[in-house]
């Protein structure tokens, strides 16, 4: 059974779902990007806040 699901994108393909199935790969890829790029424009975030704490602590001191 697994051998017949594992050539299934395949036939997909050759019968016409190509371009969809290339589209919804895109679009995954595409949300990944996405998703990475928020991550990192959070702990980006999360580092200037540590950062401002460190320095006001250093201020007070």
């Amino acid at each position: 059974m697994t051998r017949t699901y594992d050539s299934l994108p395949l036939v997909l393909y050759l019968v016409g779902w190509g371009p969809v199935l290339d589209s919804i790969e895109t679009h995954n890829a595409n949300s990944n990007y996405k998703q990475s790029l928020m991550d990192a424009r959070q702990q980006s975030l999360e580092r200037q806040c540590t950062n401002q704490v460190n320095n006001s602590r250093l201020d007070v001191r």
